[in-house]
């Protein structure tokens, strides 16, 4: 059985929900493996994998109803090329899918589809980025945190 606590964990230290509540992943944990797939001998993952979680074993049946990143309601599901089910994301979080893709580690055959079947495309829905802009805004966001940060100390 699955321990709601140690789930809230994990996915706290930013693990999937899809992941933390699936079987595989639990046992491996139990058994100290680094990846569950040395148990299954496949190629499980998300979205960012470019995968569906093609060998889940859990409770949740629907993954198109909840982000796969935060378990928030879904506002889009995203398609890949692995067994065709379709995998929820938060608009907050397709934010995660485009910014893979612009580094070039992404899945290539992702859509995305509105509540209503609408398919979007991924690739040119945004201006592709390289890596180095990417790590760029990233350290731009940063240093204004860092910013607001000590401002907020000094006041």
């Amino acid at each position: 059985m699955l321990d709601e606590a140690k789930i809230r964990q994990v996915v706290g230290d930013g693990l999937s929900p899809v992941c933390a509540t699936c079987t595989w992943y639990w046992r491996a944990r139990d058994l100290q493996l680094s990846r569950c797939s040395d148990l299954h001998n496949g190629d499980c993952g998300g979205p960012i994998a470019g995968l569906d979680f093609p060998l889940y074993d859990g409770p949740m049946e629907r993954l198109d109803k909840f982000c796969f990143a935060c378990a928030a309601p879904a506002s889009l599901a995203i398609k890949t090329p692995g067994t065709g089910r379709l995998v929820g994301v938060c608009k907050e979080h397709l934010s995660l899918i485009d910014r893979y893709l612009a580094e070039g580690t992404g899945p290539s055959l992702t859509e995305v589809r509105s509540a209503k079947g609408l398919v979007l495309p991924i690739n040119g829905r945004y201006t592709r980025k390289s890596l180095v802009e990417v790590i760029a805004e990233n350290e731009a966001k940063f240093e204004k945190e860092r910013q607001e940060r000590v401002h907020e100390v000094e006041s």
